[in-house]
């Protein structure tokens, strides 16, 4: 089954028994990320989605979610556009009565499943620590916040002497 996620997705449609599962291929939008001040943009949107579901016992749900993204934005280190791409696997289970720790939180009115939500949070989980331009990305020049990565390897900066020795340079050889 193909559909697009735009709105949630209405389990209560597949009409599935406790025991059976289906496996439903969706495109859901993702919109923007924002992480510490910087703005991620998936492209390729709306993003392929993989789900397969299966009804258990009790009007329960267990969900397992798939997508590949890419992501455009600023490095964490030197804010030189970086493009990580994303293998996301998430997923979630509900079963009602079974209390908050078998709550799904996008399943909605029970048979409401909020595809794009999950996706995004889980494109949230799944980033690394740093995003980076490249992998060995050396960051700005604490000094005068040229990138490294383009300061040629003869870009110094001369310290100012330690305070701490001034008493020792101001004595006679």
């Amino acid at each position: 089954m193909t559909a697009t996620a735009d709105e949630p997705f209405d389990l209560g449609a597949l009409l599935l028994v406790p025991g059976e599962g289906k496996r439903i291929e969706l495109t859901a939008d993702v919109g923007e990320i924002e992480l510490g001040g910087n703005v991620y943009r998936v492209t390729g949107q709306p993003v392929p989605v993989r789900i397969d579901l299966s009804r258990t016992v009790g009007d329960g749900w267990a969900f397992r979610l798939a997508a590949s993204v890419d992501l455009e934005g600023p490095c964490t280190r030197c804010l030189a556009p970086a493009a990580p791409h994303l293998d996301v696997e998430a997923r979630e289970a509900s079963r009602p009565g079974g209390g908050e720790d078998l709550q799904c939180p996008y399943l909605l009115d029970d048979d409401l499943l909020d595809v794009s939500a999950w996706l995004r949070d889980s494109i949230v989980l799944n980033l690394p620590s740093s995003i980076l331009c490249h992998s060995n990305c050396p960051g700005l020049c604490e000094e005068c916040g040229i990138r490294l990565a383009t300061a040629g390897p003869d870009h110094f900066h001369e310290k100012p002497p330690d305070p701490r020795w001034a008493a020792l340079r101001d004595l006679e050889p």
